[in-house]
């Protein structure tokens, strides 16, 4: 076992299940995941939404750019850290030697594609969800690259991130207001819509995965060409200790029996007007027109 099948990214609005699908992926035997690296976020500069993924793409297709722009000095640090988290000590001497934005991901790359075959396995999930605002990047760097996009509903979504930043805003950005979930998460789902019938990205949805989770499994396993194994269902709390830090306590839910959970949190924390301004406003923007599987 020599070669990577398949390098794939799950993205999404943070609190939408991404960390119970990657557990889900996970739980396959030749599959293996890891905490989210942030990789990208550290290396590059944020990408603004004003700007176009086809912009992007324009950019990024002349060669002479990605030899030369140089990958922000933070990205060392980041990884660092984050091959610690793995206990990998390999090429570590390189690190210092890393300076534009195509050598670090090599380096990124080839450290996760050594450590999955070093765990004879043939794929890697990296789940990061604001990777999302960076695939072009990816797509472009990454060799082999395949995209799942999670998808969960405004409401729900908008409820987990205004819970859990107001119990942890230490580490959420000091806690979000109504407005900044509402936004954050319309965002992440305009952006979603661009790679609508880009055949190396995939959509599905939370409600979707916990009320079908084989069926969705299936059909994810089909695009990333793997054969489903039952494993991935009835073993995924196994792999959380792999993937979920300690200092990461909001994900501690992924644990629990696979139930689709919706509007369960928005009717509880929310008053009737805040929730009426809510719908409002994720009523905007239309879910249905993504290709579910």
């Amino acid at each position: 076992m020599n070669e990577i099948k398949s390098r794939i990214f799950l993205v999404g609005c943070p609190r939408s299940g991404t960390t119970l699908l990657q557990s889900l992926l996970a739980a396959h035997e030749d599959i293996i995941s890891f905490p989210e690296s942030h990789f990208f976020i550290y290396l590059l500069p944020k990408i603004p939404y004003v700007i176009s993924p086809k912009f992007v793409r324009n950019i990024l297709g002349n060669n002479f750019f990605l030899n030369v722009t140089l990958g922000h000095p933070r990205a060392k640090k980041r990884l660092q850290e984050f091959q610690d988290s793995l206990k990998l000590n390999n090429n570590r001497d390189t690190l210092g030697n890393l300076y534009t934005i195509k050598q670090y991901t090599k380096y990124f790359v080839k450290l996760l594609d050594e450590y999955t075959l070093d765990n004879h396995k043939l794929a890697w999930v990296e789940k990061t969800p604001d990777h999302l605002f960076y695939v072009d990047y990816i797509d472009k760097l990454v060799k082999n690259s395949r995209f799942i996009h999670l998808i969960r509903d405004g409401c729900d979504v908008v409820s987990s991130l205004y819970d859990v930043s107001s119990k942890f805003p230490e580490i959420w950005e000091g806690g979000y207001t109504i407005d900044q979930c509402i936004n954050k998460w319309k965002k992440a789902i305009l952006f979603s819509k661009k790679y609508i019938n880009h055949e190396n990205h995939i959509f599905t949805s939370y409600d979707r995965l916990t009320t079908q989770p084989s069926k969705t499994l299936r059909d994810i396993c089909n695009f990333l060409g793997i054969s489903f194994s039952e494993k991935m269902v009835t073993d995924y709390k196994e792999k959380v200790k792999n993937i979920v830090l300690t200092n990461e306590p909001w994900k501690k839910s992924v644990n629990e029996k696979i139930e689709n959970k919706k509007r369960n949190k928005f009717e509880k924390i929310f008053t009737k007007e805040q929730r009426e301004y809510i719908i409002k406003h994720v009523s905007k923007i239309k879910i249905d027109e993504f290709p579910f599987v």
